[in-house]
């Protein structure tokens, strides 16, 4: 009975040390939204579409992204660009403007769209129906004031879905 209790103390201390092990390796995976970059869901007719992570972010991911944050947010002050304060400094506004433009387009209410903002470039997430969706809501975003770039993440559920390029909006 003596031999067996080491073996079981000793099984009761791996098994804790694994468990430590796994929280904190899914602790250092948390994703969250370092940078409090505007995040909204404009749409959300199309169910299966699931959820958006946006800007979420692992630590890695965001310290990785912290030099060219910086980097824009300088060079975009120094260049007489933008105010002190920076690119990111209207992100919230600007998200706010592209998600009222978005709900007030009346095709695109079967659809599922989220908005993300940073450094005045927008990007859309989600699922629409159809590639005049797409039209409609690029158009959208892009005659919102100060937006530089809008992103197309959006795709079809049950189509092909090609990898599009940011577009400049005209100025």
């Amino acid at each position: 009975m003596m031999d067996t209790l080491p073996i079981s103390l000793r099984t009761v201390k791996t098994a804790l040390a694994l468990l430590l092990l796994a929280s904190a390796m899914a602790h250092a995976e948390e994703r969250k939204n370092w940078y409090n970059d505007p995040f909204e869901q404009a749409t959300g007719a199309i169910a299966q579409c699931g959820t958006v992570n946006g800007p979420l972010r692992t630590k890695a991911e965001a310290l990785a992204d912290a030099h060219h944050r910086i980097e824009r947010g300088n060079s975009c002050v120094l260049n007489g660009l933008c105010e002190p304060g920076g690119p990111y400094m209207h992100d919230p506004e600007i998200n706010r403007h592209v998600v009222e433009a978005l709900q007030a387009v009346p095709g695109l209410q079967r659809s599922a769209i989220w908005v993300s903002t940073e450094h005045k470039w927008v990007k859309l997430e989600g699922c629409i129906e159809s590639e005049q969706q797409r039209t409609a809501a690029l158009e959208a975003a892009r005659r919102v004031p100060m937006v530089e770039f809008v992103i197309d993440k959006l795709v079809r559920p049950g189509a092909e879905n090609v990898q599009h390029e940011p577009v400049r909006p005209p100025h």
